[in-house]
Order: structure tokens, then C-alpha cells, then sequence
């Protein structure tokens, strides 16, 4: 029987909730996926930047071989 001073077993009472830890928590949980986001993102811009440099590369040889072989 649950009385003006009891409780039901498992729950806290108002005092010991702490409903601005659950915002943190939720902030907090909101920054990490929007960091993991963004840190793929920054992985795939790398990859992308890494692979336009070796196609420059090859077309700028390319390029070179071209000259070589009209002046030859």
C-alpha cells in the first residue's frame, strides 16, 4: 500500500531524477552523432581529394608525353 510518504519499488523519487542530466545525456548523444557524421565526411572528402591528385598526376605525365612526342 502506497502511502503519502511511500514509494513503489524501482522508482526514484522527484528529488533524485535529475531531468537535466537526461538533457545533457541528450545533447551530449545529438553532438556525438552529428561529430561521427561529420568525421565520415572528412574521411570521404580525403579519399575523394587523394583520388582527383592521382588522376591530375596521370594527365598532367600524360600531358608531358604528349609534348615529348609532338617535338620528337
Amino acid at each position: 500500500m502506497t502511502g503519502e510518504g511511500e514509494r513503489k519499488p524501482g522508482t526514484l523519487p522527484p528529488k533524485l531524477r535529475f531531468p537535466h542530466m537526461l538533457k545533457l545525456a541528450g545533447v551530449l548523444l545529438v553532438l556525438m552523432i552529428l561529430f561521427g557524421v561529420l568525421g565520415f565526411v572528412v574521411d570521404v572528402a580525403g579519399a575523394l581529394t587523394k583520388v582527383a591528385f592521382f588522376v591530375c598526376l596521370i594527365a598532367f605525365g600524360g600531358s608531358l608525353a604528349m609534348k615529348a612526342l609532338k617535338k620528337g
